[in-house]
């Protein structure tokens, strides 16, 4: 043999022993394992339908597989304790596995006989004259309810005012629902203590089935008093009050405001205060 055939013979030996195949390679041990198409919330609920997949393997050798279907579809609703399905897989001449999935709890219904409840009267003759905090309450019969937050109303004025609340169940489930209420800040302007140049233009709520209003000043006692349809009055400069010529004079003025009805006046007056520069 030549000497240039010994130099390539190491090399061809290593091919060799490469290209054999390994006699290492075993088949891997059976298992049983699952995934969901979708995962449950922190409260461990869903609210849509849920897919199981079962992932069998080896498949080599296997007798049976009850409950390994690979893919179960559990529409909903569960129960409270929800559902738990079970595969069990069986190889000849080896190992029997049985698996069980968490319990998949499914609530797809939205909270029912939502409830609002004011945190106080209104102010006056159904109006609220400042901020006003409104308490959802509601029922879930199966996941429970979650939370349902309180809503506070701070603005804007309107007669129509309104406040969307809800309630939420522990599998993410919404029901909402609107109050309507009469709300203004402040029920008479200006403001009290209100400090002002020249006279003030009064305007209060519009009070239902009022047939007018009685507008009084005081100041030192009683100073005008006078008769409007609507729910607004220009303090004049000057006026006459039981024959008396009167006029807007520098300090603190009392201002109340009673609404006529058929027969008799309201039982509780709307008031504020101006001071005149």
């Amino acid at each position: 043999m030549s000497r240039r055939w010994h130099s390539f013979l190491p090399v061809l030996l290593l091919a060799v022993v490469l290209a054999a195949p390994s006699s290492t390679a075993q088949t891997p041990p059976p298992s049983v394992t699952y995934e969901l198409s979708v995962q449950p919330n922190a409260y461990g609920w869903h609210r849509t339908g849920v897919t199981v997949y079962w992932t069998v393997t080896p498949r080599q050798g296997l007798i049976r597989s009850p409950g390994c279907e690979a893919a179960i579809f559990i529409p909903g609703n569960t129960d409270f304790n929800g559902e738990i399905l079970n595969c069990t897989a069986e190889w000849s001449g080896g190992p029997t596995i049985s698996q069980d999935t968490r319990p998949i709890r499914i609530d797809k219904t939205p909270p029912t006989g939502l409830k609002v409840k004011p945190g106080r009267a209104p102010d006056a003759y159904g109006w609220y004259g400042h901020q006003v905090s409104f308490f959802f309450s509601g029922r879930d019969a199966l996941s429970r309810i979650d939370r349902c937050p309180t809503k506070t109303y701070r603005r804007p004025n309107d007669s129509t005012a309104s406040l969307t609340g809800f309630c939420r169940d522990r599998a993410g489930n919404v029901t909402k629902r609107t109050v309507r209420f009469k709300y203004r800040h402040p029920l008479i302007s200006p403001p009290g203590g209100h400090k002002t140049w020249r006279p003030p233009l009064l305007d209060w709520i519009d009070v239902k089935n009022a047939r007018f209003y009685n507008i009084q000043l005081w100041h030192n006692g009683k100073v005008l008093s006078k008769f409007r349809d609507g729910s607004r009055f220009q303090v004049p400069k000057t006026w006459w009050q039981d024959g008396v010529r009167r006029r807007l004079e520098p300090g603190r003025y009392r201002v109340y405001v009673w609404p006529r009805f058929s027969g008799r006046y309201g039982g509780e007056a709307l008031r504020t205060s101006f001071v005149k520069r």
